[in-house]
């Protein structure tokens, strides 16, 4: 029954793809008023004027005091080779056992 209802001519035409037109509205709304927002120009630069001096923040450079140091550096450096050697054996071992 259902090809039947497939297989039935339509009387009425395609949409045409166009929209009846809407009543204006009868109480006017308010004017669409734009505005744009002006800054006001940057104050000018003194190209004469010393440069502040450049400071290290180097609380940002590391975890504590300690890792600013040879020793800890050289710990990070082993920490993060250990971490990566491990992912490397991890990988290996896998492979070799798919099998």
């Amino acid at each position: 029954m259902a090809a039947d209802d497939a297989l039935e001519v339509r009387v009425e035409p395609w949409p045409s793809g166009r929209r009846r037109r809407q009543n204006p509205p009868t109480v006017p709304g308010r004017p669409l008023v734009l505005r744009s927002y002006r800054r006001p120009p940057p104050p000018p630069i003194d190209l004469t004027a010393p440069r502040p001096p450049v400071v290290d923040d180097t609380s940002l450079l590391g975890f504590s005091r300690f890792t600013h140091s040879k020793v800890g550096r050289r710990v990070y450096r082993g920490a993060i080779l250990a971490l990566y050697g491990l992912i490397i054996v991890q990988m290996i071992w896998a492979m070799v056992h798919a099998v």
